[in-house]
């Protein structure tokens, strides 16, 4: 595999810190080629992608290809301009192997990472193998996903709050040249670094890059949904699809209990029920036929933790909810997602940036003390409290005198948009049943105002 790779490939290996967004050290002497001569073809490449203008970030561990490892793999001198001249969608699946050159656990000593056995990396579900070969004295040998092992060359660097490692190969992640591969474009890369080297968790809260910055303020413009458009096919137009616009169904898991026999809590927040492509003409398509495939075990686990929150089966595993899901409806949603990885980062990344529980609570409706309490809620108020929100009216679903789901509209570029059909509800106040707390690991989708 490594042979015929071009330059293109070589590129994104060795600029492991594209991070504009991170915490910098403000020294100039932070960059790669002050830091080691040894390092300069990485430099140049990071120069070229526009990054790190203030050098590298405190808090990270870098593994960075020596020059040798960079030219030996792009048959040549690497250069700033070659690397500037590149299409953003080269950029985009170049940045994911970036992030395979970062560890995400802090700061690393060799016995660390060797006594662990394994390197957790910035790249969603990407890791690498790490082992001590040395006979009398330490040695420590990476693998990576094509079992191509790197070794460290000499002690690490420690310097502007960083560990770095020179090693003797480029690590690349596996499936990299596979068009299904999940992309991970230059400004996204820099949120996932930005949020490791803070110190939050990528699943945590703060959500990463494959999800947006922040769910937009009330009466805002719907800007915390910005980033998703990077989870697009590159290039994609309206005609390349046979839907019109995506409908992200969100339902107040309590009602669903009420009415079906469940096997797990519900808990007292909208969880997604799906992201469907809709048809203007009301004839929306299903089941489409695709050489796509889901595995649920090879969603990025950054991705699956979020998804373990927000995308919650009430009646079977999570694995068979979201199986039918992408059967149903993701297929469908190709091209205009690349793959089953970006249209579930679209979802739950769409219910983060348009958050219901932030929409409404900002309009005076507290969904939880509504539950709590017993007092209806009016469909109509949660109507305007989400237009109110971003401009966009919802659909409200409503069953047995009780809030079902609330449906919001997207464009194809991922801007929200009215749906079709307003509420479906009675004008009177709605119940809201009552369910449970989140577990610790979810209260950040149950406190999301």
């Amino acid at each position: 595999m490594r042979g015929p790779l071009a330059v293109l490939l070589a590129l994104a290996c060795c600029a492991p810190l594209d991070a504009r967004r991170l915490t910098q050290t403000g020294d100039a002497q932070c960059n790669l080629a002050s830091l080691s001569d040894e390092l300069t073809a990485a430099d140049a490449i990071i120069a070229g992608l526009g990054l790190l203008p203030n050098g590298v970030p405190a808090g990270s561990t870098i593994f960075a290809p020596s020059n040798s490892a960079v030219q030996d793999l792009a048959r040549g001198q690497v250069t700033a301009h070659s690397v500037a001249a590149l299409p953003d969608s080269t950029k985009a699946a170049l940045a994911a192997t970036v992030l395979y050159h970062v560890s995400l656990g802090g700061l690393q000593s060799a016995d660390q990472l060797a006594g662990a056995g394994g390197v957790t990396t910035a790249l969603p579900g990407g890791n690498l193998s790490a082992a001590d070969e040395g006979w009398l004295s330490s040695a420590l040998v990476l693998t990576d996903a094509t079992g191509t092992p790197a070794a460290v060359e000499g002690s690490p660097i420690q310097a502007c709050g960083a560990e770095i490692y020179v090693v003797d190969a480029v690590l690349l992640p596996a499936g990299l040249l596979d068009p299904g591969f999940p992309s991970v474009p230059p400004e996204q890369a820099a949120a996932i670094l930005a949020g490791s080297s803070a110190g939050a968790p990528l699943m945590g809260p703060s959500p990463d890059a494959w999800l947006p910055a922040e769910a937009p303020s009330a009466g805002g413009d719907g800007s915390g949904g910005n980033a998703l458009t990077a989870l697009l096919t590159p290039g994609i137009q309206p005609g390349d699809v046979n839907f019109d616009y995506l409908l992200l169904s969100r339902q107040w898991g309590p009602t669903f209990c009420a009415t079906t026999s469940c096997s797990r809590d519900a808990y007292n927040y909208f969880t997604v029920h799906g992201l469907w492509p809709n048809s203007a003409d009301g004839n929306h398509p299903a089941s489409c036929p695709t050489d796509a495939t889901f595995d649920p075990a090879e969603l990025p686990s950054t991705l699956r933790a979020r998804m373990e929150c927000e995308w919650i089966s009430y009646t079977g595993s999570s694995d068979s909810f979201w199986s039918y899901e992408w059967g149903k409806h993701g297929t469908c949603s190709l091209p205009l997602f690349p793959n089953a990885t970006a249209f579930f980062a679209a979802a739950v990344g769409l219910n983060e940036a348009y958050s219901l529980e932030a929409a409404l609570s900002n309009y005076g409706i507290d969904v939880q003390a509504a539950a709590q309490s017993g007092q209806g809620v009016s469909p109509s108020d949660m109507v305007q409290a989400v237009q109110a929100a971003w401009g966009a009216a919802p659909q409200v679903t409503c069953r047995s005198q009780m809030i079902q789901e609330v449906r919001s509209c997207f464009d194809l570029s991922l801007q929200p948009i009215d749906c079709p059909v307003g509420s479906g509800c009675p004008n009177s106040p709605q119940s809201l049943p009552d369910g449970s707390d989140a577990p610790p690991q979810c209260s950040y989708a149950e406190r999301r105002r």
